[in-house]
């Protein structure tokens, strides 16, 4: 399955595609998609998929972890330009993943701009809890596409906890509700 969305068909050229990322990450893929189209870098992505396998992308239960992934090319004229807008997003999304406990992490520039910077130790109430790593990874990562940050709590013996901001509590709950009820 591909699709193509042109940012300004005047800058598109007629040398092949050059390969800008690839992976299995649906939120890095979405928000790379989004940074070109905002810089006005044409591009193409598609969805790999490994019939063999019979998944498709990241399954939370890890079924088909290594099944499926995402790409996306760019003109190779415009492939350094394309460049710089992905470590953008790829840094801001690192930033919130693994953010410094104390320190302050920059705003993930598809999150709205605030004055109030993310501090890990700010989330405080706790909106999951369950012995499954990989669905807390999955639910952070549903969490953070909804522009919610979060933080998992991984301690010997104890089940992991998902905490957010006090004023997210509503919407995170509402998303994890609306997932773990699908």
């Amino acid at each position: 399955m591909a699709s193509s969305r042109e940012g300004n068909p005047s800058r598109s050229g007629t040398d092949s595609p050059s390969l800008l990322w690839s992976g299995a990450d649906a939120v890095v893929f979405s928000a790379l998609g989004d940074a070109l189209a905002a810089a006005e870098i044409p591009f193409h992505e598609s969805i790999v998929h490994d019939s063999a396998a019979g998944t498709f992308g990241r399954f939370p239960l890890g079924f088909g972890a290594h099944a499926a992934g995402y790409e996306i090319r760019v003109a190779e004229a415009e492939l350094g330009a394309a460049q710089r807008v992905m470590e953008s997003v790829l840094t801001s999304a690192f930033e919130i993943v693994a953010g410094d406990e104390d320190g302050d992490a920059a705003q993930s520039s598809s999150a709205p701009r605030t004055a109030e910077k993310w501090r890990s130790g700010d989330a405080t109430v706790e909106v999951w809890r369950g012995e499954n790593g990989d669905w807390a990874a999955y639910l952070c990562d549903a969490l953070r596409e909804n522009r919610i940050r979060a933080r998992v709590a991984s301690e010997p013996g104890v089940p992991q906890r998902i905490f957010v901001r006090p004023a997210e509590e509503t919407a995170a709950r509402r998303v994890i509700r609306d997932i773990e009820g699908s």
